[in-house]
């Protein structure tokens, strides 16, 4: 069997054909993979080459979780293959990963197009809005943001700080 595969990499980063782990993959498949690599603009490339039904068998490190949607129907729902008796590894992927990924009425599901999380993210950006979370606390500068979540603000705990002190004193301690 002969398989086509995308991966999208770092200009920097090595070429597939050095790469031991895309090997080890092909060895432990017992398939042959034809390898595309692209190294930039895959974005402005992605667009036509999806609208278009070009898709090779295996993507790695080609989509985000919109395209899901964007190009409905290009992606095939696995869903019915992944059990723990057939897939182990994927199984214990959304064991390790709870945060991305979770299972309902037998799907896999990603919590960036659930309808649930855009209702509760909209629900947090009209707290925003409304002046109910401090405008520092959603920022790119880490400093800002730890300290806004650690520590002691007019003499008292808040943030994370707060929730360990507390939980952390002798009433919580068995």
């Amino acid at each position: 069997m002969k398989l086509k595969a995308l991966i999208i990499s770092h200009p920097l980063t090595k070429d597939v054909t050095d790469m031991k782990w895309l090997q080890e993959i092909e060895e432990q498949a017992n398939v042959e993979i034809e390898w595309e690599q692209i190294r930039a603009d895959w974005e402005k490339v992605k667009s036509t080459r999806f609208a278009a039904g070009d898709i090779p068998d295996l993507l790695f490190n080609a989509t985000v979780d919109s395209d899901y949607t964007k190009y409905n129907g290009l992606f095939m729902d696995l869903t019915p293959y992944i059990s723990e008796e057939t897939t182990p590894n994927i199984t214990a992927m959304f064991t390790e990963e709870p945060d991305a990924y979770f299972a309902e009425d037998s799907q896999v599901k990603n919590y960036a197009v659930d309808e649930r999380y855009k209702l509760f993210m909209k629900y947090i950006a009209d707290l925003y809005a409304d002046g109910l979370i401090n405008q520092n606390a959603l920022t790119n500068d880490y400093s800002a943001f730890q300290s806004l979540s650690a520590g002691i603000t007019g003499g008292k705990w808040v943030g994370l700080k707060y929730f360990r002190q507390y939980f952390e004193s002798p009433m919580f301690i068995t």
